[in-house]
Formats: structure tokens, C-alpha cells, sequence
């Protein structure tokens, strides 16, 4: 079955029976164009996405067509590691919902972990996510793991260690 390289809303295909859900089809390829804003067909340069028959990933590239049409996120990734360290609170002042992700690293020969919190209130009480392993590393060898999390304006937000002496690798911020 080739699939289309358009999607018209106007002239579907299929049916237009409830049972079959076409409608739901319909809604959902006019779902697709309105939040990425879908380019042109003759503006597609390349496929995201090759597949070949035995079903494995052969190739994943993005035309520049495509990635200039699709917002991906606003704003940028600042690296903010020297103003930031773990059990510390920060709060969100910038009017706009932040992302904040990074890494912590665990010693050579421990046990390592993290959690990220979040919240209205001062200590933030939320545990958005969190990571451990609870296997210690080889000797000489470290732990790294990563932490992320969307703290809305004016939340509090901090890291936490979940075991081990884990220090603070990278710490970046998006206020979008």
C-alpha cells in the first residue's frame, strides 16, 4: 500500500461512514496541518523517514524545506551549569514556561541518581522525574545520568541526589 504525499482534507479517501472512522481520519490528518503547518509537496526535498521491506530503519533525514516549516520550539538552550547545583531552589520568573534538562555524575565505583521537582510552592514538593542505577560502576568509571523537566512561571524547581555522591555535570535552560 503506498501511502499519500498530501494530505487534502477537502478530498479524503475513503468513506465518509461514522463506523468506519473515517471522520476521525479526516479530523485527525486536519489536526496534523494546523499544528506543523505542513509545506508544500514540491517543497519536500527528501523523506524524514526510509524504511525497507523487512521493516528496518534505513535512513532518517530532514529536508530543509520541511524543518524551516515545522517550529520545533522557541528559543534557545543556554547552558546555565555555573549558576545551578543540586538541592538548590530556583524559581521561574521569566513569564514563560521553562525546560530545564542536564546530567549529573555519580563517582567512579558508586551508585548514582537523580530527581527532578517542581512545583507552586517553596520547596517544591513534585517529582516530576527521576533516574537511578542502582549497580555500582566499574572502577574509574562514572555514572552519567540526565534529568529534565517543564516548570511553569513562577513554579520552584531543584534537583535532588537519589544515592551515591553525585555532582552536577551540565545543566541547561528554555524559556519558551
Amino acid at each position: 500500500m503506498a501511502l499519500p504525499n498530501s494530505i487534502n482534507p477537502s478530498t479524503p479517501t475513503g468513506s465518509s461512514a461514522r463506523s468506519l472512522g473515517d471522520d476521525q481520519l479526516r479530523a485527525l490528518k486536519q489536526a496534523i496541518i494546523d499544528i506543523f503547518g505542513l509545506p508544500p509537496v514540491d517543497s519536500i526535498t527528501s523523506a524524514c523517514i526510509s524504511v525497507n521491506t523487512s521493516g528496518t530503519i534505513t535512513a532518517m533525514s530532514l529536508s530543509v524545506a520541511l524543518a524551516s516549516t515545522i517550529a520545533l520550539e522557541a528559543g534557545v538552550w543556554t547552558e546555565v551549569t555555573g549558576s545551578r547545583a543540586i538541592a538548590s531552589v530556583y524559581q521561574n520568573t521569566s513569564g514563560r514556561k521553562r525546560r530545564a534538562s542536564g546530567a549529573i555524575l555519580g563517582a567512579a565505583a558508586d551508585e548514582a541518581g537523580v530527581l527532578f521537582w517542581a512545583s507552586s510552592v517553596n520547596p517544591p514538593g513534585f517529582e516530576l522525574s527521576g533516574t537511578a542505577i542502582n549497580t555500582v560502576s566499574g572502577a574509574g568509571i562514572s555514572h552519567q545520568i540526565a534529568f529534565y523537566g517543564e516548570v511553569p512561571n513562577n513554579w520552584y524547581y531543584k534537583i535532588t541526589r537519589v544515592i551515591g555522591t553525585e555532582t552536577l555535570y551540565k545543566w541547561f535552560e528554555l524559556d519558551e
